[in-house]
């Protein structure tokens, strides 16, 4: 009897801990099988993201950029050309994916390509499709021997479409170390993971009188008219704002003072219809709709002037709490030779499938309505003007005709220096451009290095006017 007893007892715990073990099974397997999946530290996950062959990048001439090369075991990213390592970002099995890798990484990783019973029974590895960006190596490479060992951003788009042909942002990293530098970069003072020419806001200073002159020219300003005192520096809290470059004149007309730089004459917008028309142009340059950041980032920059009783004087000078990014900058600037409307940036140029062929990419975004074709006329020639006689110099270049505009801007305890400018194509086609260097107050850095940008676009553009296809398989 009591043996019965202690069987039937042992009988009734074995089926309460089968129980327990289906039930745990059944939980795991149905109810919290996609979140069990999805962990980072899943080893058939990391397995299987280790074994995927992800697309390669060329730029727009059809020049390899990236490629995985398969070393024993594992597939290794490749990133072949220094100049475009912070135009593309970076791939790391451990840290993702960051820049172009993230952006396009549903196409470059194959996640959407469909798995056939045969890839399955055969083991296949996932592959990724080939990408074209709009970026150009040669560019790229003008830029940075440009740059040298100063920070800051450089934007570089075609006007006509939007195409952007080169991001430019220093001090940046070497996407092939990534892995072994990660902890080094994440506490680097100088903040290499962040992208000045996609991320940064920036006190626009003095750069801000091109979209101010915009909404005066706009609402009957005349630029011929001559202003007394033009040239005088303006006191804002403890900081006084000059001139980029000394007229030869204290009086000067406003198309006179915009060349030079000087901010006495836009202040005096502050008192009248002009800033209030200003402040309603639909434009997408103020920081409301600039790119936002995506990963870690130092503080935005912020005005060294304290609290003003006039904020509204403070933002038409720059100094104010409006901040702007380097690519809406480039978008005014792209809007000045497009009759006054903005393309819309883009970086694909086209795709490539596994065991498939190119497919050409074709932007369709609407441009976006900045100010009238007169209005643009006009700044067009008065940008002209700096290059040819004003604080722009620098930015001039052999046969090119260069418009543009330096200035400054203050920030924190440092400087900002600023260069926006163009040059044309054939018609209202054209090439647009924006410098930013920080921590200087050298005007013709700045704008030697836009002029350099814009030539080696031009002579680029010239030369492959559209996107040539990689060779299929290349």
């Amino acid at each position: 009897m009591t043996l019965n007893r202690e069987l039937r007892r042992l009988f009734f715990g074995l089926l309460v801990a089968f129980a327990i073990v289906t039930g745990a099974a059944a939980y795991w397997g149905i109810w919290e099988r996609d979140a069990l999946l999805a962990r980072v530290d899943n080893p058939r996950l990391v397995e299987a993201r280790a074994a995927v062959r992800r697309g390669a990048i060329y730029d727009r001439t059809g020049q390899l950029l990236v490629v995985s090369e398969v070393e024993g075991q594992r597939v290794v990213r490749r990133y072949l050309r220094s100049e475009t390592y912070s135009a593309l970002g970076y791939y790391s099995l451990r840290y993702g994916a960051g820049g172009i890798e993230a952006d396009f990484d549903i196409q470059l990783s194959g996640s959407t390509i469909p798995r056939t019973v045969e890839d399955l029974l055969l083991n296949r590895p996932v592959v990724g499709a080939d990408v074209q960006v709009t970026f150009d190596s040669s560019v790229q490479r003008a830029l940075i021997n440009a740059m040298s060992a100063r920070r800051g951003a450089v934007v570089v788009m075609r006007v006509q479409d939007g195409a952007l042909l080169a991001l430019v942002s220093l001090p940046t990293f070497n996407p092939n170390t990534l892995d072994q530098d990660w902890e080094r970069l994440r506490e680097a003072p100088q903040n290499p993971f962040f992208n000045r020419a996609l991320q940064g806001r920036y006190q626009p200073g003095g750069a801000w009188q091109t979209p101010l002159l915009a909404a005066a020219l706009s609402t009957g300003t005349l630029a011929d008219e001559v202003l007394e005192r033009a040239a005088a520096p303006v006191r804002l809290g403890n900081l006084l704002l000059v001139c980029a470059q000394m007229p030869p004149a204290a009086d000067l007309t406003l198309a006179q003072a915009y060349a030079y730089g000087c901010p006495a004459p836009f202040t005096v917008l502050t008192d009248n219809d002009h800033a209030r028309a200003f402040l309603m142009i639909p434009t997408p340059i103020a920081s409301a709709t600039a790119p936002t950041a995506t990963s870690a980032a130092p503080p935005t920059p912020t005005p060294t002037a304290p609290p003003s009783e006039n904020p509204l004087r403070d933002n038409l000078l720059g100094q104010g709490t409006i901040t702007v990014n380097p690519v809406s900058m480039t978008m005014l600037v792209a809007s000045i030779v497009n009759g006054g409307n903005a393309p819309q940036p883009y970086t694909l140029a086209a795709l490539q499938p596994p065991d498939g062929v190119w497919q050409a990419q074709v932007a369709t975004s609407p441009t976006l309505p900045i100010m009238t074709a007169e209005t643009a006329e006009q700044l067009r020639s008065l940008m002209l003007n700096a290059v040819n006689t004003g604080a722009a110099r620098a930015a001039a270049r052999p046969d090119m005709a260069i418009g543009g505009h330096v200035a400054f801007a203050y920030a924190g305890d440092g400087a900002l220096s600023w260069f926006v400018g163009f040059t044309t194509l054939n018609g209202q086609d054209g090439i647009a451009v924006t410098v930013v260097l920080e921590n200087t107050r050298d005007a013709d850095a700045a704008a030697s290095i836009g002029g350099t940008a814009l030539a080696a676009a031009r002579a680029e553009l010239l030369t492959v006017p559209s996107p040539t296809l990689p060779q299929s398989g290349s």
